[in-house]
């Protein structure tokens, strides 16, 4: 910005509102930050609590979800198998001590 250039006021716009871009912020003055900071919805509708589908977040979140269920998927997996060697290793111990006290297993 040039010096010799007058200083528009930023405005935040109702519809989309926003702090101004670091550099506008930089120049403003206390007062004028002030009064931009109190222009700024503090709440938002309920309705804005998750961005809409299709969104940026929403993509990262699903896919966030889809590599956890995965992961859950896996080491419910790992879990099973291990407890079917643990159950057939309890079985053929069951065995040999029924062979080595003589009976039939």
């Amino acid at each position: 910005m040039h010096d010799l250039m007058p200083f528009e006021p930023y405005h935040v716009a109702p519809d989309d509102p926003r702090s101004p871009p670091q550099e506008i912020w930089d120049a403003l003055s206390p007062e004028e930050r002030q009064r931009i900071v109190d222009s700024l919805p503090s709440e938002f509708p309920v309705s804005e609590a998750n961005p809409p589908e299709g969104d940026f977040h929403f993509e990262a979140s699903r896919a966030e979800l889809v590599q956890q269920l995965a992961e859950e998927s896996r080491l419910r997996a790992e879990e099973t198998q291990r407890r079917e060697d643990a159950e057939r290793q309890l079985a053929e111990a069951r065995a040999e001590i029924a062979r080595l006290r003589g009976e039939r297993a």
